[in-house]
């Protein structure tokens, strides 16, 4: 590799890492929303657990209901953080914050990496505090089940979190945005097996199911916490997703994830990389009207503005060429 394009790659991982931590940084502030986000999933645990657990069936196993809920919970959990990435970049917009990004000399790909990577790592860790409350849902405390957990939610996550951003960059503002999201989230939940073993549905609705990226979520995860269940759950609530006879082991529903997950993301870079997408009508407003940038946004597009302007000038010695005027 040449030292120029060590440089780059040098440069763009430092967007990459500035742009993470701020959006680390703006997600921890909410920490009510995480707190609220975690809400859904334990009240639909807590009532549906219980409810239907108790007129569900267990087929023999000793493997309840809760049980069976407790891996798609887990997967619901990652979405509140994972589609808020696609909240922030609309809000960037309109703040005109999003404009001061791309007028910095950085590609578009590492703006957006970074955002993707940063809703990945949120999503995850929310839906990994769910963790600690396995022990009610019938889930054994076993840390090689829980690392395996953890796993499954990371593809899942990244492929939540570039669905968010897929989006939020094709509409036009935050409410077409929500709108979306909860009419789309919907249908993905209802028909990835969360609340229901999908071995029940007729075959040309499983092949609509295996469509969707929830699904193998859900699958993935549960397959992982059967392994670690009594032999005959695999055959009640646990009977795995079937598309024409097959059922796909957990390494390639985990694959599946992570591409449907790359191919938002390539989708979102090429809807980014468009000109209109630089800035919002309302970033037009003359001064005292709107919101005004807070100061540590000041300073943080000063500081991505002063790398990009370093690594410009290291890429130039690199190329042999002097930074100015001998």
């Amino acid at each position: 590799m040449s030292t120029a394009m060590a440089v780059r790659l040098d440069a763009e991982a430092r967007v990459v890492a500035a742009v993470w931590r701020r959006e680390i940084t703006t997600l921890l502030r909410g920490r009510l929303r995480l707190v609220l986000g975690l809400a859904q999933p334990m009240l639909l645990l807590a009532t549906l657990g219980i409810g239907l657990g108790a007129i569900v069936s267990d087929g023999g196993s000793g493997v309840g209901y809760v049980t069976f809920l407790f891996p798609g919970v887990m997967v619901m959990a990652v979405q509140s953080p994972a589609l808020a990435t696609g909240a922030s970049i609309l809000g960037d917009r309109e703040l005109g914050f999003l404009r001061g990004m791309l007028m910095a000399p950085v590609r578009r790909e590492s703006l957006l990496l970074g955002k993707v990577l940063a809703g990945t790592t949120a999503a995850t860790c929310h839906g990994a505090v769910l963790l600690a409350f396995a022990g009610a849902a019938g889930v054994p405390y076993d840390p090689a089940l829980f690392t395996s957990l953890v796993a499954v939610l990371v593809p899942a996550s990244f492929a939540l979190t570039s669905l968010g951003t897929l989006l939020a960059v094709c509409l036009p503002g935050p409410r077409t945005f929500q709108a979306t999201t909860g009419l789309l989230l919907g249908p993905l939940v209802l028909l990835s097996g969360v609340f229901f073993p999908l071995s029940v549905l007729p075959a040309w609705l499983t092949v609509v199911t295996a469509l969707n990226p929830l699904t193998h979520a859900v699958e993935a995860a549960r397959h992982t916490l059967t392994a670690h269940l009594p032999a005959a759950a695999s055959d009640t609530l646990f009977a795995n997703l079937r598309v024409w006879g097959l059922r796909p082991s957990t390494v390639e529903e985990l694959v599946a994830l992570t591409c449907f997950g790359a191919l938002c993301l390539f989708l979102a870079v090429r809807r980014f990389s468009r000109p209109d997408q630089q800035e919002h009508p309302s970033a037009h407003r003359p001064p005292g009207h709107g919101a005004p940038a807070r100061s540590c946004e000041r300073r943080w597009l000063c500081l991505l503005h002063r790398n990009a302007g370093r690594r410009g000038l290291r890429h130039r010695l690199a190329l042999g060429h002097h930074a100015g005027p001998a």
